[in-house]
């Protein structure tokens, strides 16, 4: 008896015909299950990290320090370093023009004055230096009475951890505001850091106080 072949065998011919009309459909059914996990798990994914980043806390603790029931400082855990050598430039270059500048207005000049002795502390090189300073030719007050200094700070560089070293430009002017003499100036300053002061918290934030200071006129070249 010959073998019938494919097209004549019953069973292929009834599976060729189930394919050819439920196939797809399987197919298709299989696709959107693989999509519909898929999305599954992409929204688990994305509920997961929004829930992840709803508990982070978003409160930024802070300290208040009071006296008396009255407060005179706030702190926060992360403020920045004490000794960073970017805020100590900037205090240093306004330090050196509160002390150099002379004003002919007696409010500005008691302010400046004011910051000048916020970096000193009693006893020290530095203020000793500085109250020389002023005793002996370089009073604010008595200079404001016939000429008004203003100060451009150049360079502020590094020696050691401690120790900066300045340069600054002082322009002198009559009261007419003439132009009278232009100065040169360097100096060096050592520092070191303590726990700010309440008192003084908004002339010296960071607690930096002047050790020691010397300044002498730069030769012109």
């Amino acid at each position: 008896m010959p073998e019938k072949t494919s097209s004549e065998n019953p069973y292929i011919n009834a599976r060729r015909e189930w394919n050819e009309r439920y196939g797809s459909y399987v197919s298709r059914a299989h696709t959107m299950t693989l999509i519909a996990v898929g999305c599954l798990a992409t929204t688990v994914i994305s509920v997961s990290g929004l829930a992840y980043i709803g508990s982070q806390s978003k409160l930024v603790p802070y300290v208040i320090e009071t006296r008396n029931g009255d407060p005179v400082d706030i702190k926060f855990p992360n403020q920045t370093s004490q000794n960073n050598p970017l805020v100590t430039k900037a205090m240093l270059a306004g330090w050196i023009s509160n002390i150099r500048s002379v004003s002919t207005d007696p409010v500005v000049q008691n302010k400046a004055l004011t910051r000048v002795y916020a970096l000193l502390q009693n006893g020290s090189s530095a203020k000793t230096f500085l109250d020389n300073y002023y005793e002996n030719g370089g009073n604010p007050y008595e200079r404001s009475t016939t000429e008004t200094v203003s100060v451009e700070i150049n360079s502020i560089l590094s020696i050691s951890p401690t120790t900066w070293q300045v340069e600054w430009t002082e322009e002198i002017r009559s009261l007419s505001g003439k132009k009278t003499e232009t100065l040169r100036m360097q100096g060096a300053i050592t520092v070191k850091y303590i726990k700010p002061s309440a008192s003084l918290i908004y002339q010296n934030p960071i607690g930096i106080i002047s050790d020691n200071i010397s300044w002498s006129q730069r030769l012109k070249g």
